[in-house]
């Protein structure tokens, strides 16, 4: 194992409802069977999917109460909570697309779905079409939960999430041919939790068993050839259960069909290593992830390797806050149209924040400065 671990230092006292509710919410994932409460008058722990469509500029959309405008710091569509974005760009139309989990307020609650909002600077959200939502009698029951999107070689478009039911928890491939409309193709889904799919992976020259919770993030290009996917995992041989929480690797030729490469990130450190993202800054390569440790905090690191397949490692520096010292918890690096890289923020289920300039000094720390218009 890595021996070399560094202890994080700083520790949040105190946790606010949302968080709370937010822990609830993350220990049902890793159970292979949930079981959902039903209520004649309904509850805000129930999903309600939405059933009317309407149409704006061609292009059909839930009915929404909320004023379909929003903006940063925090921005979040009117009587929703939001947390979890992933990020998408759309080049050929110049556009930002952010996926998210989203609860009608006053949530969060244990059954989310994927929300959908548009942008041109990062800056001013549009919400459009809810992207995906959970279906009664179908093993998506219950809610969906983070995920990733990238265009693949056909010129589609492609997103795994994880999908919750009363009866079993997956991995599930979605596809779009417009970022607008996406649907779920059930036969790519990869059972996760406890009682899912086993894969047995290297570490640090030995073979270790483990299994997906949750949280798939799929690199934006292909690498040597295949597409790759690191996910929220568990190792199954850990010392002890807070120190289970590791990233596994997948590659694939086609998106669909994924083999274990490697366990890149083993901290011995977390419970679990949620919302993963990696990406390269000259010649560095860094790894986001929400650290979940065994007494509950939820701390936001940056890890840092010399290659893609890591081993990506905690550094001194490595856990990240925000310049203006507001609280939140995941977040990602959007490289923005213009190359430069920005920080997005998920503050507490308030909102998405506005994007917070990402600089590097000459050792790679990684850092933040304050938003400028």
């Amino acid at each position: 194992m890595n021996k070399n671990i560094l202890a994080v230092l700083q520790t949040n006292k105190s946790l606010s409802t949302a968080l709370i509710s937010a822990a609830l919410f993350t220990e049902s994932i890793q159970a292979d069977v949930i079981n959902v409460s039903k209520n004649e008058q309904g509850s805000a722990s129930e999903f309600v999917k939405p059933t009317n469509t309407s149409s704006v500029e061609g292009k059909p959309m839930w009915e929404k109460t909320w004023d379909l405008t929003w903006s940063g710091d925090p921005g979040h569509p009117k009587d929703m909570l939001v947390n979890d974005f992933w990020f998408l760009l759309d080049k050929e139309n110049h556009t930002y697309h952010a996926f998210y989990l989203q609860y009608p307020t006053p949530g969060p609650n244990r059954n989310p779905w994927i929300g959908h909002a548009v942008s041109k600077d990062l800056w001013k959200w549009s919400t459009v079409k809810d992207a995906l939502t959970p279906e009664l009698g179908t093993f998506n029951d219950k809610s969906i939960v983070t995920g990733s999107a990238v265009k693949g070689d056909d010129d589609k478009w492609y997103m795994w999430v994880t999908a919750l039911g009363s009866q079993e928890n997956n991995l599930v491939m979605a596809v779009s041919d417009d970022l607008i409309q996406w649907k779920k193709v059930a036969e790519t889904k990869i059972r996760s939790g406890k009682n899912g799919k086993r894969f047995s992976a290297p570490w640090d020259g030995r073979y270790y068993e483990g299994y997906i919770v949750a949280d798939p993030y799929i690199y934006p290009e292909k690498i040597d050839g295949f597409y790759w996917m690191h996910a929220n995992s568990y190792m199954v041989n850990a010392p002890a259960k807070e120190q289970s929480g590791g990233v596994l690797l997948f590659k694939s030729k086609d998106l669909r069909e994924w083999t274990a490469d490697r366990w890149i990130s083993y901290t011995g450190q977390f419970e679990r290593s949620e919302t993963t993202q990696t990406w390269e800054h000259n010649g560095r390569w860094y790894l986001y992830t929400g650290g979940i440790h065994g007494d509950g905090k939820r701390i936001n690191h940056i890890l840092v390797a010399d290659s893609f397949y890591g081993p990506y490692e905690m550094k001194a520096w490595s856990e990240i806050k925000l310049p203006d010292n507001k609280r939140f918890y995941i977040g990602k690096v959007v490289k923005a149209f213009d190359g430069k890289e920005y920080f997005m923020a998920g503050e507490d289920f308030k909102g998405l924040s506005h994007p917070y300039p990402v600089r590097y000094a000459e050792d790679g720390r990684m850092y933040l400065t304050m938003p400028q218009k």
